[in-house]
């Protein structure tokens, strides 16, 4: 998330800041008004970048939530490698898969992003 935030402040021009304080804006009408919607894709960017990781973690939950944690990913992991029950383990990562989908696609919408811009 930091990387993804520091790329998108970083490429802003800084023209911009100089020209609201030079018209006398105060940093906090600066900060929301020129830089973060200039940040908002990188925001969003890192936010499915750090949602897509956690949903994918398998060791996390397994280390800290034990052998009987409900997480979903350690459950594609045990049909998998455990029961070789590979139709119900690829059944349970494609809803995965369709979850995640749905709520990334359900985070840009309400933050005003568009897939697009996100992939810059």
């Amino acid at each position: 998330m930091i990387f993804t935030l520091y790329n998108a402040i970083e490429a802003q021009d800084h023209n911009q800041i100089e020209a609201a304080r030079d018209l006398g804006a105060p940093w906090w009408h600066i900060h929301l008004f020129v830089v973060m919607p200039h940040a908002k894709p990188g925001i969003g960017s890192g936010m499915t970048l750090t949602f897509m990781l956690t949903a994918g973690a398998v060791a996390t939950p397994m280390v800290l939530g034990g052998p009987n944690s409900l997480w979903f990913t350690p459950i594609v992991y045990d049909r998998f490698y455990q029961l070789f029950d590979w139709p119900q383990g690829a059944a349970y990562a494609f809803a995965l898969l369709i979850g995640c989908f749905v709520l990334v696609l359900g985070g840009l919408k309400l933050a005003g992003l568009k897939l697009g811009e996100i992939t810059k």
